[in-house]
This record gives structure tokens, sequence and C-alpha cells, in this order.
């Protein structure tokens, strides 16, 4: 019978828990830090099972580095003794991958031929470039942490034409939220404007690029719809999925 674990996605204050038994998951909790060690003894009904974290920015990896690491490293968080997959680190321009690492490892693990690029929005947005199960470089950018303090993701009417202003005026990007805010729904133009001026910034990335957006909900479709209007319709792959088959042992 496989062996169960659980698997801690700790990169938002609302950490995200899944019992697993193997590849299989068996329960999902979510909980703030402070709650952590009581959540885990309930989800493992009383038995020491051995715990698998990403967002801990533990033990930076510099880039370009193998997008699955060896090994993980043992720390102790929030009362729980865990092993925390390395984080990825970059020194120009100075980044952290956000726990996008897991999802990273993923994707890789089962799409190793793949060579192109990796959208995975979550707390940040990261942009990973991989080549040969590499990570060659990536970016970050806080847009889905800027946009949901406005509104909730929700492409809709304008949304691309928002995208494409954005893209193309950035510069005018605090104006056109400002504008947003005078239409009766506001959401799609809001986040078409940031992932818009986001795109702009990390055209080297995506353009010419296999492209394949990494996440789920609605916050995903977005970015997937964004990356649509640009003539590159993306690869798109469960986020949980692939963080899950990142920590797996």
């Amino acid at each position: 019978m496989p062996a169960d674990w659980i698997a801690l996605d700790a990169s938002a204050p609302q950490h995200r828990l899944w019992r697993m038994q193997g590849d299989t998951v068996r329960g999902r909790q979510a909980c703030a830090a402070p709650d952590l060690a009581a959540t885990i003894a309930r989800m493992s009904d009383g038995q020491s099972l051995p715990i698998r974290a990403t967002g801990l920015n533990a033990a930076p990896r510099a880039v370009p580095c193998a997008a699955r690491p060896e090994h993980g490293v043992g720390l102790g968080y929030e009362g729980v003794a865990l092993t925390a997959m390395p984080a990825l680190s970059q020194a120009q321009p100075p980044h952290k991958s956000w726990g996008a690492e897991a999802a990273i490892a993923g994707f890789v693990a089962l799409n190793p031929k793949f060579d192109g690029v990796l959208c995975l929005p979550g707390t940040a947005t990261v942009w990973a470039h991989i080549s040969a199960e590499e990570v060659i470089s990536f970016q970050a950018f806080l847009t889905p942490q800027l946009a949901a303090g406005l509104t909730p993701p929700a492409p809709g009417a304008g949304f691309e034409q928002a995208v494409s202003d954005g893209m193309a005026r950035p510069e005018r990007l605090a104006e056109r939220l400002a504008s947003a805010h005078s239409q009766s729904d506001p959401a799609p133009m809001i986040w078409g404007a940031l992932i818009g001026a986001e795109l702009a910034a990390a055209r080297p990335y995506w353009l010419g690029q296999q492209v394949a957006v990494v996440g789920s909900g609605a916050l995903a479709a977005v970015y997937a719809a964004a990356i649509t209007a640009q003539g590159l319709p993306p690869i798109q792959a469960d986020g949980e999925a692939m963080l899950l088959k990142g920590l797996a042992p």
C-alpha cells in the first residue's frame, strides 16, 4: 500500500494542506500558520506522517539549476518538523520563487522535453524559462495581490482591450485603474490593465515561446485569456496537481 504523507503549501497566509496516500489525495484543509500543528494533528489521525512543504523560502538555489532538487531541507516551522523544498533565487534582477518551485518541479517531471516558459499565477505570478529540465531564469510579479485588493479576477467585456492598452501604455496604469472604477463592472478592466502591464514587462519571456499556464480557477483563467489574446494559446496545467507531483517523495 502506498505510504501516507502530508503536503503543505505555505506560500500564502492561508496555508493549504493535503493528506496524501502515495499520489492520491485523501483530504484537504486550509489554516493560518499558527494553527498548523493542530491542523496536521487532525489530518494525520494521531500518526507521525512525513510532511513535505513548499513556499518556505528554504535554502534557496540560484538559477540556472535543475527544476527538481536532489534533496529537501529538514527544518522546524510553527512547531512542526518537515522537509521543505529549496526555493529558487535569482541575483539579477533579484527574485525569489514564492512557492512556485514545487509546481515547476512537478510540471517538468511530467513534461521532461518541455522547452519554453511557465506562467505560474499564485501569491505572486512567476514566469520561469525552462530548458533541458532546468530553470534557466525567472521573474516574479505581485500582480495578483495588487488586483485582488481591488476586485476578484474575472474576464469579461473589455478585458482583451484593457490587456492591449496596458501593454501598449503601461505608464498609464494608475489612470486606467481609476477609469475602470467609473464602469459598472470594473473587474475586467482592472485585471486587464494590470496583466497587460505585466505582459509588457515579461515580453522577453513569452514572445515567440511555447507558454504553459500552471494554475487553477479564475486566476489561471484570466492569465490564459490574456496570453491567448496575444496569439499564443498556452498549454494549461492544473496547479494543484503539479504542486503535489513536485512534492511527492
